[in-house]
């Protein structure tokens, strides 16, 4: 897919799930992370910007997605660190 975003020069949004919509709900676990899901998060999403990037897509055509909602849990504070989202990624 990486290749042909970057042939057509469209921009590239990359969303943060884990699993597929049957499987996901086992894949809540980010304690391999030092503060959790919102670390998680945003390793994951820097591991996505990095193939992207490597595929020739400007990171300027990259928009990403953390995802709320998916593999993730209700009591989990995602949207009160919206602001660490935006400083990382802007």
């Amino acid at each position: 897919m990486l290749p042909t975003i970057q042939a057509k020069g469209v921009p590239c949004i990359l969303m943060h799930s884990r699993g597929t919509p049957s499987t996901m709900d086992q894949a809540r676990d980010y304690s391999g992370f030092e503060r959790g899901v919102v670390d998680g998060i945003i390793h994951e999403l820097k591991l996505g910007i990095s193939n992207a990037m490597h595929s020739g897509i400007l990171r300027w055509r990259i928009i990403v997605d953390p995802g709320f909602g998916f593999a993730k849990v209700r009591t989990m504070t995602l949207i009160s660190t919206i602001c660490k989202f935006m400083n990382v990624f802007a």
